[in-house]
């Protein structure tokens, strides 16, 4: 290989390097630290070749120089000049140029070198009195901001250093799925479940990716081995009525919803579709009492106002007519 290609590919093999390292960081510390340094390597290599090639050039240069120069002396004496004799400060130039093609990769390597220890101690120092909840802690709140790559930060180093802590290893599965990195989030769901056997909430996790991913006949299998084992978890039963739900299958989403609603998962969405379930239905009084609660949790939803004005065409629906009316004025509808 050449000289230059030899070189292009030391600079390739740099930047290459350095890239990843820069998206291994969040993953592994230790890998980090080996691509840094393998980046250092090559381009310490991209260096030492781009100036030894100079260099070689340099020394044809001064062959050729001091031939001239030789020639350039006799000329004089003979008292005939040429424009072709290389002065002596030409030939010490490339003296210097010659220690500068020593000096460049070994400056460029101490540099390096430094800021890569450096790095390893600060990062290292700035951990030593963090536990590995107070770490977990720390990333709550950075998920909570949604700065995930923080977050992400601090849930590795609360698992690395607590392998029982399934909540951290489920942290860098929500971050993953944030990312848009699905599989990547489904392998620390699996892994959190390795924690912890008997917590509910990774296992939860799993069949919830499915769903997620609309798989959901997969997800309805994952949530039937739970079932017994976590009958008194309300998100396990709304999840497979939410499955149930979008494969069409409205008859056995009700009873899981109702299930749910039972154990204490009140909120807008399972009221808003055990209402609607229960009109499709034709039972009309369950059906107004959950619209309306429904609207306890968000009170400017025009459809539930308009259905509740339909199915009480009395008096009793005026209010909610009313306000369905404003809600579509002030929303340009």
């Amino acid at each position: 290989m050449s000289s230059p290609s030899r070189n292009f590919l030391y600079l390739i093999l740099a930047i290459g390097s350095g890239i990843v390292w820069a998206f291994s960081w969040a993953i592994d510390t230790t890998l980090a630290y080996v691509l840094f340094g393998i980046s250092c390597f090559f381009l310490t290599l991209f260096f030492y070749n781009r100036f030894a090639v100079i260099d070689e050039h340099s020394g044809n240069y001064d062959k050729s120089g001091s031939h001239l120069f030789k020639h350039g002396e006799e000329s004089f004496r003979s008292g005939k000049t040429s424009q072709k004799a290389v002065p002596k400060s030409t030939v010490k130039s490339i003296e210097n140029l010659k220690n500068l093609t020593v000096m460049v990769p070994v400056i460029t390597l101490i540099i390096l070198g430094v800021a890569f220890f450096y790095f390893i101690w600060n990062t290292t120092s700035s951990q030593q009195d963090l536990y590995p909840y107070d770490a977990y802690t720390k990333a709550e709140e950075f998920y909570t901001m949604q700065q995930y790559d923080s977050a992400y930060y601090y849930y590795k180093y609360a698992s690395d250093n607590d392998e029982y802590l399934d909540e951290a290893l489920l942290g860098l599965g929500n971050t993953h799925y944030m990312q848009f990195r699905y599989d990547s989030a489904l392998y620390f769901y699996e892994k959190a479940t390795q924690a912890d056997a008997k917590a509910f909430q990774p296992k939860y996790s799993i069949a919830w990716w499915y769903f997620a991913q609309d798989q959901f006949q997969q997800s309805i299998d994952k949530l039937r081995e739970l079932e017994y084992d976590y009958a008194q978890q309300g998100d396990l039963w709304q999840l497979l009525g939410d499955n149930y739900y979008e494969l069409g299958n409205h008859d056995e989403a009700l009873p899981n919803y109702e299930r749910a609603y039972e154990i204490g998962n009140r909120s807008r969405w399972l009221c808003h579709v055990m209402a609607f379930l229960y009109d499709k239905k034709g039972d009309i009084k369950i059906a107004i009492s959950l619209y309306k609660e429904a609207l306890t949790f968000d009170d400017t939803i025009i459809e539930i106002y308009i259905r509740l004005g339909e199915l009480q065409p009395g008096n009793e629906g005026d209010s909610y007519r009313t306000r369905a009316a404003e809600l579509q004025l002030s929303n340009g509808r």
